[in-house]
């Protein structure tokens, strides 16, 4: 039997930027980097990254962009509208301390409109914490 159901396949692309200091480079390391959801409209699916810390204490926050192609080719990353968000995430922000690894559940719900093909990205970007100096 050939059933017509609409099925829709959401990536989430999880990119881990590196906060550069002036001694060093740091960020914690994600897992897994794409997540290939495929769903029907209505339907709400179920995630985890896993955060893997790089040997020091590092607070990082979590931001949802969509791809967009530009005029010339490339991508360029868009924030998304918090109207239309179809991913949630347990935590906005995390702490990731050295030897511990860090889950962070989020779900992707697919709203009944929807057909086709989505990308998603979970932008997870280390947090500059500024240090004081003692004298």
């Amino acid at each position: 039997m050939i059933t017509n159901k609409k099925q829709l396949i959401l990536l989430l692309g999880v990119i881990s930027l590196v906060l550069v200091s002036s001694a060093s480079s740091y960020a914690a390391g994600v897992k897994p980097l794409v997540i290939d959801i495929e769903a029907e409209a209505g339907e709400e699916k179920e995630f985890e990254l896993t955060l893997t810390p790089s040997g020091q204490k590092e607070e990082v926050e979590f931001s949802l962009y969509k791809p967009v192609q530009a005029i010339t080719g490339g991508l360029k990353y868009k924030k998304e509208d918090d109207k239309k968000k179809w991913v949630s995430l347990a935590k906005e922000k995390v702490t990731v301390y050295p030897d511990q690894q860090k889950q962070v559940k989020g779900s992707v719900k697919i709203p009944f409109d929807a057909g086709g093909s989505y990308t998603k990205v979970i932008m997870v970007e280390p947090q500059q914490t500024t240090k004081k100096k003692m004298v």
